[in-house]
């Protein structure tokens, strides 16, 4: 409870409203997602509530963060700083709130871009992110299709196929490991047909 209440007190500290009502939205599709999935609510609760945590930090403040704290950071987190706010949102959680959980912290540290090592939960807060009901950069009925896949791996490759179609058209390369992932979602997905 306590862990919760220290969520909770940072998140209503730190986000702006808009930033916090995504959260809230994310939470409740990640929920959902923990359910339909039999993932730990408690778990999809906290990394779903924190996953934002230091997204409206400035570049200047996440740069530092990150190298204060020696966090190992991705090519494309280099090229983006924007994107270091999963590596510090991580370390907090660990560090500040002592969450001891590796399945939470994956999940956060891996929000933006995917890993191999993210696990069930870490897909789970992936496709809510990316689904929840207050984004634009994707249809209603896109999101319908996506939710109504039969597992989290499912629905994360056809979100993979979405975001690399996306960088393709504006010439950016894909995070080296997100294609790890893509292609090891795959390998799995053809061995379960």
């Amino acid at each position: 409870m306590v862990l919760k209440e220290a969520v909770e007190q940072e998140i209503t500290r730190e986000l702006s409203p808009k930033r916090l009502q995504h959260t809230r939205s994310t939470c409740q599709v990640c929920l959902s997602l923990a359910e339909r999935f039999s993932l730990d609510a408690e778990a999809a609760w906290t990394a779903s509530m924190w996953h934002d945590s230091s997204r409206e930090w400035d570049i200047r403040r996440l740069t530092r963060y990150v190298q204060v704290h020696q966090l190992e950071i991705t090519s494309l987190e280099r090229r983006v700083p924007m994107l270091l706010h999963a590596p510090a949102a991580a370390f907090r959680l660990s560090q500040d709130l002592g969450c001891s959980s590796t399945e939470v912290y994956q999940a956060v540290r891996w929000h933006t871009t995917g890993h191999t090592s993210m696990g069930s939960l870490g897909y789970a807060l992936y496709v809510a992110d990316f689904l929840e009901p207050g984004r634009t950069h994707i249809t209603g009925r896109d999101r319908e299709r996506i939710l109504s896949l039969d597992s989290l791996e499912a629905m994360m490759l056809e979100i993979y196929a979405l975001q690399f179609a996306y960088f393709s058209g504006k010439d950016i390369e894909p995070e080296p490991e997100s294609l790890r992932l893509y292609h090891k979602l795959s390998i799995r997905g053809d061995q379960d047909t």
